[in-house]
């Protein structure tokens, strides 16, 4: 998982500079309107071209409004759970990478900008990173119902995008043996929605709190695959009604992205798809941080819930 998340995080954050010389000004002078393509002319890019398909850019009230947002979110980030904490300021960046319109980066252009930031950070990224990278076609950004949404498409139409994690379990009393790899599908979606009503309220402490449940010979497993920290249980009610945060509450959905787990259960091998995350950030217990991301996933009759603290 941690390499996923270093992944993601390595991307968004070469992402940005992509749009900000004639997309996120620096002053309050708005940049000059890039042509709306209608759908009857919008052309299908091919994976080497990144292409633009609706006007980019924000109001100057919105471009702030995002700025604060990122700028609050990375500020409440913690050494402590800098994995959960990295992560989730990786799904800020993208929602709001998916705000500035709907346009698509190709490959070669994310590759340049990935080299731009080793010549910057006089760093080069890791060969894990280097790897994943090198199996992504294009990410495109924009909306779905909606909703601020990103597709990763993948080289390889067939074996999708191949983290290998090969993480094996040290607790022997564990019914997990080892995380094998995650696998993101070419088309890989994920979709954000900001937590503001009460509705939306009640899911989040729902998705945090509720245990996982299975039949009654298997609660060892339930156990395994109910690993949300307590810290989160006990301070998510608070927080919810904080009047303020570094930013709103974040409900994602995924599709097309799984986690091969291998266990000592009579399943074996699991596939777990991801489905839904919640970010809570700077959630804090007197002060000191707690562990500001959740996933959920899905394999057959059995669901998983676990928040990153490690």
């Amino acid at each position: 998982m941690k390499k996923l998340l270093v992944i993601l995080t390595t991307l968004t954050l070469v992402l940005i500079p992509a749009w900000s010389d004639d997309t996120v000004p620096t002053t309050s002078k708005r940049p000059e309107p890039r042509p709306v393509v209608t759908p009857e002319s919008k052309p299908t890019p091919q994976n080497d071209e990144t292409t633009a398909f609706t006007e980019l850019g924000l109001e100057e009230e919105d471009l702030k409004r995002v700025a604060k947002s990122i700028f609050n979110v990375s500020k409440a980030m913690s050494e402590e759970y800098s994995i959960s904490d990295g992560l989730t300021l990786t799904m800020y960046i993208l929602r709001y990478l998916s705000e500035i319109g709907e346009y698509e980066l190709a490959h070669v252009d994310m590759m340049k900008l990935v080299r731009a930031f080793e010549k910057l950070s006089e760093e080069k990224i890791e060969p894990e990173v280097e790897d994943t990278l090198q199996q992504i076609a294009k990410i495109s950004f924009g909306r779905k119902q909606g909703k601020f949404a990103v597709t990763f498409y993948a080289k390889d139409k067939k074996r999708g995008i191949v983290i290998p994690i090969n993480e094996k379990e040290e607790d022997p009393n564990s019914s997990v043996e080892e995380i094998v790899e995650v696998v993101a599908e070419d088309g890989t979606e994920v979709v954000f929605e900001d937590i503001d009503t009460e509705e939306e309220k009640a899911w989040a402490r729902n998705f945090a709190k509720r245990p996982v449940k299975i039949l009654g010979i298997f609660k060892k497993l339930a156990e395994d695959l109910y690993q949300v920290h307590p810290k989160i249980k006990d301070n998510i009610d608070d927080y919810l009604e904080l009047e303020k945060i570094p930013a709103p509450a974040l409900k994602i959905e995924m599709e097309n992205i799984y986690v091969s787990v291998d266990t000592s259960t009579i399943f074996k091998n699991i596939k777990f798809r991801f489905q839904e995350a919640l970010t809570l950030p700077g959630i804090r217990e007197e002060g000191k941080p707690v562990p500001s991301f959740i996933l959920g996933a899905k394999a057959k009759l059995l669901n998983l819930k676990v928040s990153v603290d490690q």
